[in-house]
């Protein structure tokens, strides 16, 4: 074969699975330590053990994202309860200011959001760019998300590092049904049964 064709071949294999490969999460060259590896898979026994060993539930690894904060990004929910149960802290921030608050956000898991709600997190705690939680509902089209975090106290009128606040962002969207959401007056959570 010519080397110019083989290039080419190569090259048509290569961009074929580029995509396999950019959606792949490859675990880490170095593994973090027991604690995170175990909240990165959702590992609640894997979780048990390295309290055990004495690793903290507010640990955090090499990149300094604490393990809640590394469960609610990748949809752990049962880890995530489990972090919590044990004392880890719910707005315990990133090296970003990123939470897991608004890391469950950009997911769209309203379970982990109720969730870190019931234990404490603040719904206007600011993340990445001074986005809230809300915020990032809104940018997204997440209007159930939404409805959730105005419940619970979550501010339209805070505004991120651009100066937009979340009524500001539905309507550069033109997103009319956000806008509904974001302007209906606030109800209350209902009462906790006896």
């Amino acid at each position: 074969m010519p080397p110019r064709i083989c290039t080419t071949a190569c090259l048509m294999a290569a961009l074929i699975m580029l995509p396999t490969a950019l959606h792949a999460q490859a675990p880490p060259i170095v593994p973090d330590n027991p604690m995170i590896e175990a909240a990165r898979r959702g590992d609640v026994k894997a979780l048990e053990r390295a309290l055990f060993l004495g690793y903290r539930p507010n640990e955090r690894g090499r990149d300094r994202i604490p393990a809640v904060m590394i469960a609610a990004r990748r949809g752990h929910y049962e880890a995530v309860e489990f972090l919590l149960e044990q004392g880890a802290r719910p707005d315990y921030e990133a090296f970003d200011g990123g939470t897991s608050l608004t890391a469950a956000a950009h997911q769209n898991r309203r379970d982990i959001v109720e969730l870190l709600l019931q234990h404490g997190a603040k719904p206007n705690k600011r993340g990445l760019g001074q986005e809230t939680a809300l915020i990032i509902a809104v940018r997204a089209g997440f209007a159930e998300l939404a409805e959730l975090l105005l419940k619970e106290g979550a501010d339209p009128l805070f505004a991120d590092l651009t100066g937009r606040n979340a009524l500001d962002w539905a309507e550069l969207k033109g997103d009319a049904r956000m806008l509904r959401v974001l302007k209906a007056p606030p109800q209350a959570s209902p009462p906790a049964s006896p």
